[in-house]
């Protein structure tokens, strides 16, 4: 494991960002862990695909007491983890590792914050609602994950036909969508606008533009979800046990 940007320090407690390119720093997370823990330290862990299994080694060594994931050993750590938490196991990826009394665990906060939107909105594993995934993004796993923990059946529909398709019947309750062109998005936005079924829409992409198509719904944007998985991070890195 290769720390970047080694520096002296004062820390009792050793946090790190792990990733196969030159991690980014997230300062505001940074700032939280030495709110809670004053003498804790964030640093830079770049690793290449072939060392990943020895980071675990690494961390009990080195003392450190959890990791954000970032890249793609959100996926390829996976296989390395002695467990994983619910929504993990269904994504197939982690963004934060955390020690526990017996070992360590990964967990995707991104898909815990999706879920705490969930539960917020009514959503219960008796509903057996139901949702459509429309698109592509690189961040259906975790809302897929979160999706699948709470029973919900999901089906993925990939193209404009299939929306044309979906408009002619009933929406279902949940509709997350990826990129999308244009043409695909007014479709979808109309049959959620025409149907009489209150919708829950995860928006993923960059740039919502659901409240512009003349008609509010509650939404959970791509920014919402990674601002609380954040959070939800801190907490359980700082969290003993």
């Amino acid at each position: 494991m290769k720390k970047r940007n080694l520096r002296k320090f004062n820390a009792d407690t050793i946090f790190g960002t792990l990733s196969d390119k030159h991690p980014v720093m997230n300062r505001w997370t940074e700032k939280e862990l030495k709110t809670i823990l004053p003498k804790a330290v964030l640093l830079p862990f770049q690793v290449d695909k072939k060392h990943l299994k020895n980071v675990l080694t690494c961390m009990q060594l080195m003392d450190v007491m959890g990791l954000l994931v970032e890249g793609k050993h959100k996926k390829n750590i996976v296989k390395h983890l002695p467990m994983l938490d619910e929504i993990a196991k269904h994504a197939k990826t982690v963004d934060t590792i955390i020690r526990t009394k017996q070992s360590f665990k990964g967990i995707n906060s991104q898909g815990l914050a999706c879920l705490k939107w969930l539960e917020d909105s009514g959503i219960k594993k008796a509903d057996h609602s139901n949702a459509i995934v429309v698109g592509k993004s690189t961040f259906f796993g975790p809302v897929i994950g979160a999706l699948k923990a709470k029973e919900v059946k999901a089906r993925h529909i990939k193209t404009s036909s299939g929306i044309t398709v979906i408009s002619k019947k009933r929406i279902p309750k949940i509709v997350v969508i990826g990129n999308l062109d244009t043409s695909s998005t007014k479709k979808l936005f109309l049959a959620i606008k025409n149907s009489c079924k209150k919708t829950l829409i995860i928006d993923l992409r960059e740039a919502s533009r659901g409240t512009k198509m003349g008609f509010q719904t509650p939404c959970l944007k791509l920014r919402d979800i990674l601002n609380e998985s954040l959070k939800i991070s801190v907490k359980l890195l700082t969290k003993k046990g």
